[in-house]
């Protein structure tokens, strides 16, 4: 192959979604566990004032843990298109 010329190499791509999926796993699990822990927590937790303070910090946690998941989808969907692009483009040329 020439050295001027851009390659995708598969092995590679492979890899690198393999330590990214394991990565993402990883977080959408902690998040998951996060929030049950949470949920069992405020089953039975009120404290004049701080609860509705707490509830706050919570929505703030939702919406950040929910940003993560959109971007986890959106590697996982970048990955795949990236692979589809190289595999169509080599089999065009």
């Amino acid at each position: 192959m020439s050295m001027d010329r851009i390659s995708f190499d598969t092995g590679v791509s492979s890899q690198v979604q393999s330590d990214v999926e394991s990565i993402a796993s990883r977080l959408e699990s902690l998040i998951a566990e996060r929030d049950q822990q949470v949920s069992a927590a405020l089953s039975d937790f009120q404290m004049d004032g701080a609860d509705a303070e707490y509830q706050q910090v919570e929505s703030r946690w939702r919406n950040a843990s929910h940003e993560v998941k959109n971007i986890i989808t959106l590697i996982r969907q970048t990955m795949a298109e990236n692979d589809q692009t190289a595999t169509s483009t080599s089999t065009a040329t």
